[in-house]
């Protein structure tokens, strides 16, 4: 097998059926697979071709990060294809180049986020002290244990309060004890967990591939807020990262949020990528989506009142 895309049937505002990637809110499935050999152009191309004689118009792949070199590649077989193709943004996702000198990375921190780390750091100690522990190497029963002790850390912040955190929706939080067991089996997952006299204040579930670290979920008990713990284990950890010839980089695995931006030294945009199957109506349903879904997302902004979201990059690489 030189290329592969995974497609299910899904529902766009409960109207029009069209092709999807196997995924949800929670976990992101399947994605392009491509092998980096000189036929991997020839086998887009081919795939590419099939896409005429899929039962659906339409073709919504997301989430697609937009810099990848697979997608990249996708992108360019679908313009040789001549089919129409919308490139739209939703996020960014942050990243932390790892490099070999700690103090330079600490260095880039803006001075008011080194003196508020420094008094996080003094108060912990004044409270006895916290000690970083992270576990890569994992029986199965293990790992259901330290699955399990993550997740109650999350279910004591307001997230637990408000019925919203992963321990309070069994369906979810066995997903995550599942994919954790095959994490493990492939000596990927990491767990790692800041601790204040023994018990766990703050952790981090993610897991490490091609000198990559995808922090997937991180969260603190709220009861040790005074401390800023989560800050404190990702300071910790990155200093343990840099000291790590392996990892090479760290990746926020989620939506650019605030907190990301006081650690970041770069981000990628992800979004969703549209194709339009090569028949009639599918180049009909392709020109309303490209042209009068964006008006009419700024016309509901402009009616609700609320500012209208920044214009998304939409293209078309192909004929409409």
């Amino acid at each position: 097998m030189v290329a592969a895309l995974p497609l299910v049937n899904r529902r766009l505002k409960l109207l029009l059926n069209m092709g999807g990637l196997p995924c949800d809110c929670w976990f992101p499935g399947g994605s392009l697979l491509l092998d980096p050999s000189p036929e991997a152009p020839a086998a887009l191309d081919c795939l590419l071709s099939a896409f005429a004689r899929l039962p659906w118009p339409l073709v919504r792949l997301d989430p697609v990060p937009f810099d990848d070199p697979l997608w990249e590649s996708f992108r360019a077989a679908a313009s040789r294809a001549k089919l129409s193709l919308s490139m739209r943004e939703h996020y960014r996702i942050g990243q932390v180049e790892i490099g070999d000198d700690w103090d330079a990375y600490k260095s880039r921190m803006k001075g008011d986020q080194r003196r508020n780390l420094n008094r996080y750091v003094r108060r912990l100690q004044e409270a006895g002290g916290a000690e970083l522990r992270i576990y890569r190497q994992m029986t199965p029963d293990q790992v259901d244990e330290l699955v399990r002790r993550a997740f109650e850390v999350e279910d004591r912040s307001w997230k637990g309060a408000e019925g919203t955190s992963v321990l309070r929706n069994p369906t979810v939080f066995e997903q995550y004890r599942r994919e954790a067991q095959l994490l493990a089996k492939w000596r990927q997952l990491v767990l790692a967990f800041l601790e204040l006299r023994g018990e766990p204040i703050a952790f981090v579930y993610g897991w490490f591939a091609k000198g990559v670290f995808h922090t997937v979920k991180l969260g603190y008990a709220e009861a040790y807020a005074e401390f800023a713990p989560g800050q404190q284990l990702l300071l910790r950890l990155l200093e343990h990262l840099h000291a790590d010839r392996d990892v090479h980089l760290l990746d926020f695995a989620g939506p650019l949020a605030d907190f990301h931006k006081l650690w970041i030294t770069r981000s990628y945009p992800v979004g969703s990528l549209v194709v339009a199957t090569p028949r009639l109506l599918g180049r009909g349903l392709f020109h309303a989506y490209h042209h009068w879904q964006p008006r009419l997302k700024r016309l509901q902004h402009f009616l609700a009142g609320s500012p209208a979201p920044e214009p998304a990059g939409a293209i078309d690489v192909g004929v409409s």
